[in-house]
């Protein structure tokens, strides 16, 4: 994480992510952009509001987790659905350019061997 890190610049947007096993990648990833990058932004989701992202996060939301036995099965569906209604005011905000980063991403990403179209599918049968 902290490699994909390096390329955000100002007026960018990091979400983390950071659920019940917390990561030191994540920890590290967003403390090196509160010290070195102060001009992007970061929102992190996660269940404690101890947990050590909060302390360089510019907006915390906090998932409750409640029940937590061995059997209990943990959920992202609340979290995810956050993530959709922050990717849709983006998109709302400003179309074209999400438009562009989608034909940006399907470009690098079909552009590689181990990925493929649904579309292309029946062609390596």
């Amino acid at each position: 994480m902290l490699e994909q890190v390096l390329f955000l610049k100002k007026g960018d947007l990091l979400i983390a992510f950071d659920l019940l096993v917390y990561s030191m990648e994540v920890l590290e990833a967003i403390e090196y952009l509160h010290h070195h990058h102060r001009s992007v932004k970061i929102i992190t989701i996660t269940n404690d509001s101890s947990a050590n992202i909060v302390q360089y996060a510019d907006l915390s939301f906090f998932c409750e987790t409640v029940g937590l036995k061995k059997s209990t099965l943990i959920s992202l569906v609340a979290p995810m659905c956050l993530i959709n209604c922050i990717v849709e005011g983006v998109i709302v905000r400003n179309p074209k350019r999400a438009r562009q980063a989608l034909r940006e991403f399907q470009r690098v990403l079909l552009s590689n061997d181990r990925y493929y179209s649904q579309f292309e599918f029946n062609k390596l049968k």
